[in-house]
């Protein structure tokens, strides 16, 4: 299990039913240790300020889950907050934690590969249609789109794999704030429109719709998912085959192959499946690309993204323009 350290931080906890239950069975296991920045002011805690955690329990009559926090100006007070008050920790900026996740799946599936390997050689069909004696798997160097390579009995990368840590945990794909994606034509559009609807997005993220069927939007959408490279007819490091989920594990096609399955798999046949839309969203240290307004700009989950203060930056633009 990680550590509570390595857990993600940004995205605002959720309080009530069952998620808050299984968000506060994740991200509260060691609160010996825990500390969290308050998402606004709690008594006699200002926004901003960090506190610690000292225990945590769910209320079945308000279906919420609530912790005892204290702060350094006065240790011995503690106060319950609904966890929708505090963020994850801040330790993701060092991702850590994803980067021990991916790191055990690699252990865990190179393990998985050569023990079959013992018994009778592991085959794999790649998207192109060639079938690989697949030898192992190896972390990628360096900072690409793909963390994992398969290994052939040559020693060839052929097979790319983004890993993600977990479902829950996971809900971004891509970050679009490098300056070469502030010419295409769907982040400036939305730049245009975002520019036009705020000055900041402290306390705020606006959200773009994406369509699979507009060709813009579709390139978007696989640049995010498996890499700027994506229309290349060779697997690499930024075109990756498939996105997954945690722990991978072998499973056996009925003509002898190959493949593998995860918490969630993402690739080719499938990502159309789910809608995905931008999402700007408050961070100091960077621009939207084409403004001057802090924040990062990446592809989600549509709907992933929740709160009173995400809005559709689309529906937004047209009732303005209706209301012109």
């Amino acid at each position: 299990m990680l550590k509570f350290t390595q857990i993600i931080n940004e995205v605002k906890m959720t309080s009530t039913g069952s998620e808050g239950q299984r968000h506060a069975k994740q991200y509260l296991t060691n609160p010996e240790t825990a500390t969290y920045k308050t998402v606004s002011k709690v008594e006699h805690i200002p926004a901003g300020e960090t506190v610690k955690v000292h225990s945590h329990y769910y209320d079945d009559k308000t279906n919420t889950t609530y912790a005892s926090i204290s702060h350094s100006s006065d240790p011995s007070k503690k106060i319950t907050v609904p966890i929708s008050k505090l963020h994850k920790p801040m330790e993701r900026a060092s991702g850590h934690g994803r980067r021990e996740a991916e790191n055990v799946a690699i252990a865990d599936l190179h393990k998985k590969i050569q023990a079959h390997n013992a018994k009778k050689p592991l085959m794999m069909t790649d998207r192109f249609g060639k079938i690989h004696h697949i030898v192992g798997a190896e972390q990628v160097s360096g900072n690409p789109k793909a963390d994992i390579a398969l290994v052939n009995n040559k020693g060839e990368h052929v097979i790319h794999i983004s890993h993600k840590k977990s479902e829950i945990s996971h809900q971004g794909y891509g970050a679009f704030n490098s300056k070469e994606n502030e010419s295409h034509p769907v982040i400036k559009d939305f730049s245009n429109k975002l520019s036009a609807d705020v000055d900041t997005l402290k306390g705020k993220s606006r959200t773009y719709t994406l369509n699979h069927n507009d060709k813009k939007h579709s390139d978007i959408i696989k640049r995010a998912l498996f890499g700027r490279a994506h229309s290349d007819s060779k697997s690499s490091t930024e075109n990756v085959d498939e996105i997954h989920h945690g722990l991978m594990n072998l499973k056996r096609n009925s003509d002898g192959t190959h493949s593998l399955t995860s918490e969630k798999k993402v690739d080719r046949s499938n990502y159309q499946k789910q809608n995905f839309e931008l999402v700007a969203k408050n961070a100091p240290d960077r621009n939207i690309p084409g403004t001057k307004i802090k924040g990062i700009l990446g592809l989600w989950a549509k709907g992933s993204r929740k709160g009173r203060d995400v809005k559709s930056i689309s529906e937004e633009f047209i009732l303005k323009v209706v209301n012109a």
